[in-house]
């Protein structure tokens, strides 16, 4: 009877050092999956940041390539006429209120 009261003392410590190690592995992996999803969801935070950021470079680059071009005195007419309601002097505009 000694020999087995032995044999269960033995058993007992290395019975809870063996579900310490399968929680532990468990905890690990749960903490491994959650970091892997964090990094994730970031990386593609990352790639639209980046789309972003290209985005706004070609805008940037069309508006310098439009500050270094010269525009004729036509085209500066045209903006002021259409964009900013400019006219000429003694220049009469008509408009439709009929809708048609």
């Amino acid at each position: 009877m000694d020999k087995s009261k032995a044999k269960q003392k033995k058993r007992k410590p290395l019975f809870i050092l063996k579900v310490a190690f399968v929680l532990f592995v468990v905890y690990a992996g749960y903490n491994i999956l959650d970091i892997s999803a964090g990094i994730r969801a970031k990386q593609e935070e990352i790639d639209a940041l980046k789309s972003d950021v290209y985005q706004l470079q070609v805008q940037n680059q069309e508006l310098e390539e439009a500050i270094d071009s010269e525009l004729t005195d036509e085209e500066i007419a045209n903006i002021a006429r259409e964009k900013l309601g400019y006219v000429y002097y003694g220049e009469r505009i008509y408009i439709n209120i009929t809708g048609k």
